[in-house]
């Protein structure tokens, strides 16, 4: 007790004495402070030194050598205890005046370090960490004293970077602690272990994935007599978790092991963090080794340890239990996984502090924990097996509760893409969750006929085909924000990213990369500019409630009684229909075979290509029976509940998008057919058109004003003029020249009027200028697909020599772009795919041009035949031009192909690559438009005429 109060005693009269006295000479306030340090008065220390600050600053003498060096003291004081907000502040002060006054580098440097360090963790901000642990490196001074603050900056950069997902800067900053610390004369006062255990975790298999690299480092942490029990404990754990990916079981455990006797034997054991975590590990492995019953009883006592343990985080608890309720879905045990699920859910609710989890706002900073999507996940497929078991209409119910949870933190984790965040490099996304979803709402409908399981139904399918909806381009991320500045910051956070990114990157797309960020930082300001009467970047992106949208459609599709929505969505095992006419909507599955995927692909491979002469027979009758297999299963079971209908609209899911469906056939194989000409195509049965979503489907557009036309047709010579090579490249080599294209153009425009651009006018800039006045836009020429990239994907225009002009419209520039056209012609290579993706579908250019306002648009499912495409798109438009509807044209001019086509060249290789996407319905209704002009000065003449035989006859003497 009086040890107490001759603490305060001391504390109260050393600050009442700095404040009270002539402040004193410079360095003797740093000195007081750091012998009341080494005596063991710590807080006596803080408070004499806030005293001293405070009464330089009462008197208004800051500016001086001992005022900035007490300010950066009070800094390292509070960095030391861990109270980074107070050390920033206290550096703030001091720094300005250290740096103006010239005072010592190693102490400004220090600031910095300080700096860095508040950014790197308590403000999560990297590149303002970064530039401070920069600043500090250039500022320290080529001494040995200074080396420990050096390398531990190379470390802070390395884990910034390695944070960021920038795993080569990463290793290059760590490498150069490293090898400072390697020269250095006495390595072990140097900063060394925390430098090899991140090298390690660069390593690792979410990083730069080079085990054996990741190993050497590992054992030279737990073999380094230097290293402290905690690192060797952190490799030794890490070293478990790497034999374990390897299915070293043996190795795993002894390495898990060898971390707890060591915490043993320095007399730690359940007080320690480490501990649990080692439980953890051990119940890992023995689950992985199906080794159930030990696995259950590791994460037992794990979980409670844990729960004894007074500042254990409620998350991590939740974490363990998910991985206990495993053990128990593991063993079929699925009433005991269910309220194991439902324990972890309490605790990370209560980490959320809130009662359970349903009440976890979206946008809770922590609630994109991806451990809270997967156990819903999993407790809606434990509730779906159960109503399989038992019929209760309620395990349905929880079912469709558990899923809305889900995919709500799945949107959340989509964010986590963008920014890739360490902790979600691990954690794979299961889709299965719409599955689960739609099934129940199938089984409600099925029993209560109630629509309410139709609305949900279709909201899932929605959903489930537009999760990660534009995450290459950082759009899905500014959804669900709250206000303009977040969806401002968060873009601007991705462009800082990518920067930091694309700079280490030594390669030939280093150019096309910047012009990415070029384009996001466009699309910044352009968000900046037009939010929230934006209706292009955030009118599909709204989450409509499904309902709202089934209305909307049937409402479209009653002025087309013979037209009806086929809405898609493919599982494994299962594909669900969901067809909508005016006046029905009817909802159900077909199974689908296991290798229903693979089957697709292959079509998709016999339609794009001629089988050599060699092959043809057996190429021709197989593709018949394919063609007659997938339309039994994909089209027929709608037709027959729907004889009504001629017209579709096909919104296509997954792999159903690589396919035409007008190449399928009706009629089974018959030896009568003899070629590609006569097969009974659905083509000659139905029209068809394609959209990517119903929200898509039901963007309109007046159809009453004249149409008028940008006709484009870059000329290639194909010589010096390649293509930028990437990864991923569907199409490379040279720009070979594109005979019809520009025939096509001037086709094109001599039928519509407006603007015509051939040859060295068709460049990127008259594009920009001219696209937004017109009615369609026809574009003939080269594309690119990146299906790796696809914001790399382009189309190509003509490059001039010395302009800023680049000659390429890339994807991630088009969805920046408005486009108020009514109708958007790619005929191009390629144009209508890309990157298939689980969460997204195709990631096309022409899905670029529907995200940015088009609602419809022509486009290329492969390379597309010169001559051919210049034929069927001529006929195309001649029928628009006539007021016909556009899938009616589409199919009128694939007919006229197949007609007079040469037998050799009726494989739908020729004619079945372009497809209509968006609303079918004609663009003009007022028939040929140009027949105006020449029928108004017709009866202008004729007017004239009969005036002028009236007067002579009026004239005429009598």
């Amino acid at each position: 007790m009086k040890h107490l109060i001759l603490f305060f005693l001391i504390t109260f009269s050393l600050g009442l004495a700095a404040q009270q006295q002539d402040v004193a000479p410079q360095g003797n306030s740093r000195a007081m402070a750091d012998q009341l340090l080494n005596n063991g008065w710590a807080d006596s220390s803080r408070h004499y030194m806030e005293g001293v600050i405070d009464a330089y600053e009462q008197k208004g003498d800051t500016l001086n050598e001992d005022y900035a060096l007490s300010c950066l003291w009070q800094s390292q004081f509070y960095y030391n205890s861990r109270n980074l907000n107070a050390a920033l502040e206290y550096a703030q002060k001091g720094l300005p005046i250290a740096i103006r006054l010239q005072v010592s580098p190693l102490e400004i440097a220090r600031g910095y370090f300080t700096i860095g360090t508040y950014f790197t963790y308590a403000a999560e901000n990297p590149p303002k960490a970064k530039e401070a642990f920069l600043t500090c490196i250039s500022l320290l001074p080529n001494t040995e004293k200074a080396n420990y603050l050096r390398v531990r900056s190379y470390g802070r950069l390395g884990k910034i970077h390695r944070r960021l997902g920038d795993f080569s800067q990463a290793e290059s900053y760590y490498k150069q602690g490293l090898n400072i610390r390697e020269n250095a004369p006495d390595k072990s006062a140097l900063f060394g272990i925390g430098l090899r255990s991140g090298l390690s975790a660069v390593y690792a298999p979410y990083g730069l994935n080079q085990p054996e690299k990741e190993k050497v480092l590992l054992l030279d942490v737990v073999n380094d007599p230097q290293a402290s029990y905690d690192s060797k404990v952190g490799a030794y754990q890490r070293l478990g978790e790497f034999y374990l990916e390897l299915g070293q079981f043996e190795k795993s455990s002894q390495s898990v092991r060898a971390s707890l006797q060591i915490l043993l034997e320095n007399g730690l054991d359940s007080t320690n963090h480490f501990f649990i975590q080692g439980l953890v590990h051990l119940g890992n492995i023995a689950k992985e080794a199906n080794q159930l019953p030990l696995a259950h009883t590791y994460y037992a006592k794990a979980i409670h340890l844990a729960k004894r343990h007074p500042n254990f985080l409620p998350m991590r608890i939740g974490v363990y239990l998910y991985h206990k309720s495993e053990t128990f879905e593991y063993q079929g045990l699925d009433s005991l996984a269910l309220a194991t699920h439902q324990e972890a859910l309490s605790f990370f609710a209560t980490s959320f502090s809130y009662k359970t989890i349903f009440e976890v706002p979206f946008f809770d900073q922590q609630s994109n924990e991806p451990w809270i999507a997967s156990i819903l996940r999993k407790k809606a497929q434990l509730f779906l097996d159960s109503y399989a078991k038992r019929p209760d209409p309620a395990y349905l119910q929880a079912t469709l509760t558990h899923a809305d949870a889900c995919i709500s933190r799945l949107e959340k984790l989509a964010l986590e893409i963008i920014h890739q965040k360490d902790d979600f490099q691990s954690v794979e996304i299961d889709y299965d969750i719409f599955q689960y979803g739609l099934e129940a709402c199938r089984l409600l409908y099925d029993q209560y006929q109630d629509p309410t399981y139709l609305h949900k139904a279709f909201q899932y399918m929605e959903q489930g085909k537009a999760l990660l909806l534009q995450q290459h381009t950082a759009i899905r991320s500014l959804m669900k924000a709250d206000t303009l500045m977040q969806k401002v910051d968060s873009l601007n956070q991705y462009i800082i990213q990518e920067r930091i990114r694309f700079a280490q990157q030594k390669n030939e797309n280093t150019d096309s990369l910047e012009l990415l960020v070029h384009q996001l930082e466009v699309e910044r300001d352009f968000l900046k500019q037009n939010y929230p009467e934006n209706r292009i970047l955030f009118s599909q992106l709204e989450q409509m409630d499904g309902r709202l949208i089934l209305a909307n459609i049937q409402e479209n599709l009653t002025s087309f009684p013979s037209q009806g929505l086929i809405h898609y969505f493919l599982q494994d095992t299962q594909l669900y229909f969901m067809v909508i006419v005016a006046d029905q909507i009817n909802f159900w599955e077909e199974s689908v075979p296991p290798n229903f995927a693979e089957r697709l692909q292959n079509f998709r491979k016999a339609l794009q290509q001629v089988p050599p002469s060699q092959e043809a027979k057996q190429a021709f009758q197989s593709y018949q029976q394919e063609a007659y297999a997938l339309y039994q299963l994909l089209l027929k079971p709608a037709c027959q509940r729907f004889q009504g209908i001629s017209d579709w609209v096909i919104l296509p899911h997954q792999h159903l998008n690589l396919i035409p469906f007008e190449a399928l056939l009706d009629t089974a194989p018959d030896p009568k057919h003899s070629s590609y000409q006569d097969l009974p195509y659905c083509l000659h049965t139905y029209n068809f058109s394609y959209a990517f979503s119903g929200n898509a489907f039901l963007q309109s557009f007046d159809h009453k004003r004249r149409p008028s036309v940008l006709a484009i047709a870059p000329t290639f010579g194909g010589t010096g003029e390649r293509m930028i090579q990437g990864r991923g490249d569907t199409v490379r080599g040279d720009l070979q020249a594109l005979t019809w294209a520009s025939r096509e153009a001037e086709q094109v425009y001599e039928l519509f009027g407006g603007e015509l651009l051939i040859g060295m006018a068709a460049t990127e800039t008259n594009f920009k200028k001219a696209f937004s006045k017109k009615t369609i836009i026809h574009i003939a020429s080269h594309a690119m697909i990146n299906e790796e990239r696809p914001e790399l994907s382009r189309i190509y225009f003509h490059a001039p020599i010395d302009t800023l002009d680049d000659g390429a419209l890339f994807l991630a520039e088009i969805q920046a772009m408005d486009f108020p056209n009514r109708l958007i012609y790619l005929s191009a290579c390629n144009s209508g795919w890309g990157k298939l993706s689980k969460g997204d579908g195709l990631m096309s250019l022409a899905r670029a041009f529907s995200y940015a306002g088009c609602p419809n648009l022509v486009a290329s499912l492969w390379q597309a035949n010169d001559r051919s495409s210049y034929e069927v798109s001529t006929n195309f438009f001649k029928g628009i031009s006539e007021g016909q509807a556009l899938s009616q044209a589409m199919k009128a001019s694939k007919e006229a192909y197949l007609l007079k086509a040469d037998p050799l060249k009726s494989h739908p290789y020729y004619w079945a690559h372009l497809r209509v996407i968006g609303n079918p319905a004609p663009i003009y209704t007022g028939g040929n438009w140009f027949s105006w002009p020449i029928a108004l000065i017709a009866l202008l003449i004729f007017l004239a005429a009969g005036g002028y035989f009236f007067l002579l006859l009026r004239n005429r003497p009598q």
